[in-house]
């Protein structure tokens, strides 16, 4: 690939972070960024960053000035990096004749529902893999689950079953670990009582709490078919960020994640997410995107990023090789940007030297 110009969005964000890592080792490339603000931690990344609104606020005017970006750049890919983009996948497929870093599949729209994908996953053979859990709305209904079908369970998990980022979850228990969970400073916990206290009616799921250990895969499908498959084990992570994690050459975790993202996708790069239940793995998320932590495989030798653009915009097929057993630690580094004025911020920002 030569003279490549690719975009990223939301350069602010961990998984744009991640993505951006990944293409600054591809050979003549040149990254446009675009994100609210334009000075970033992101944009050490880039060669030019451009502010464009937030797609949440005015869906119609980003991508106008999206596809404004793209035409003066030259653009020849787009890598959505906003976990909540799966929600405009329709909007990128009508507004881009460019590839964009979503994968194709048949059935999309079921992938940004928890509850959704189970039923279809249920539906055409993979009841093994879906763990124990129920739906419900009100408060009303989760108190009679509680009662019928956990009552003796000391921790359960709620979720809700559109979530997109890896912190959205709460942990219910008795009074007395609520209170030791205060004490310890953990988020996300809720006594029981309390919880059903609140005021919420958003559709959500509720599961036991499942084995400690967390798996994660990520995969690079093409024209249905597994190219790579990289399973990782999750060992520190902090408000959904994997800070600590291992590549492991898992052959069980390799195998289902394979039957899997081969069920749910045609093309592109998709993220599993295991737990155990009872001994046996259950898929716990699916990241129809571009996740954060898919940086880890980079350090391993997979440039899922690189992989993307190299299936899209060429004719050549690489299967990388991961580099197994390679740890990520992960640490935060600091960006400078002196002479600041925040009634000044610049509306396109461009690399020293470009």
């Amino acid at each position: 690939m030569e003279n490549l110009t690719v975009l990223v969005t939301s350069i602010d964000t961990p998984t744009a972070h991640g993505v951006l890592k990944g293409l600054k080792e591809i050979k003549n490339i040149k990254i446009i960024g675009v994100n609210p603000q334009t000075l970033t931690a992101g944009n050490i990344f880039c060669d030019r960053v451009y502010r464009v609104p937030r797609f949440t606020e005015n869906k119609d005017n980003y991508f106008e000035q999206l596809k404004e970006i793209i035409d003066k750049e030259h653009v020849q890919a787009v890598f959505p990096c906003h976990p909540h983009e799966i929600d405009v996948y329709e909007d990128y497929k009508q507004h881009l004749t460019i590839p964009f870093a979503l994968p194709e599949s048949s059935h999309f729209d079921r992938l940004t529902d928890k509850d959704t994908t189970y039923h279809w996953l249920d539906e055409h053979g993979f009841s093994e893999y879906i763990p124990t859990y129920y739906t419900f709305k009100s408060h009303d209904e989760l108190a009679r689950l509680i009662h019928n079908e956990f009552k003796d369970e000391d921790e359960l998990i709620v979720k809700n079953t559109s979530g997109y980022v890896p912190s959205d979850f709460t942990l219910l228990t008795h009074h007395d670990k609520f209170i030791k969970a205060i004490e310890t400073q953990q988020s996300h916990v809720f006594a029981f009582e309390d919880y059903l206290e609140t005021d919420n009616t958003d559709h959500r799921m509720v599961m036991r709490k499942l084995d400690q250990s967390e798996f994660s895969v990520d995969l690079y499908i093409h024209d249905s078919k597994t190219v790579v498959s990289v399973p990782r084990q999750r060992i520190g992570v902090s408000d959904g960020l994997v800070l600590d994690g291992t590549l492991i050459e898992h052959t069980v975790l390799i195998a289902i994640s394979i039957k899997i993202a081969e069920a749910l996708i045609e093309e592109g790069f998709i993220n599993l997410q295991f737990m155990k239940e009872d001994g046996d793995f259950k898929l716990t998320d699916v990241n129809p995107r571009f996740c954060e932590s898919q940086v880890m495989s980079l350090g391993a030798g997979v440039n899922f990023p690189e992989l993307f653009l190299t299936y899209r915009l060429t004719d050549e097929r690489p299967v990388p090789r991961p580099n197994w057993n390679t740890r990520m630690v992960r640490y935060r580094e600091s960006v400078f940007y002196h002479n600041y004025n925040a009634d000044d911020e610049p509306a396109v920002w461009t690399a020293p030297g470009e």
